[in-house]
């Protein structure tokens, strides 16, 4: 790993990412009592800042 991917969270080193898309946990369903997951492109995802993961990347969790 690079620097900059060390200094830099990118949505590639991220186990939510599949394909272009992030599919982090988005909270519990009220009906069914499971776990919601999003379904966002990625992009998408980090640009928002407020809803999303934002520039912070802070829903990202490393990849094992």
């Amino acid at each position: 790993m690079d620097q900059v991917q060390q200094e830099v969270k990118l949505c590639i080193d991220c186990k939510h990412l599949k394909d272009v898309k992030c599919h982090r946990p988005d909270g519990v369903s009220l009906v069914t009592g499971l776990v919601k997951f999003n379904d966002m492109f990625a992009e998408n995802e980090r640009s928002w800042n407020h809803v999303g993961c934002g520039a912070k990347a802070k829903y990202f969790e490393p990849k094992e």
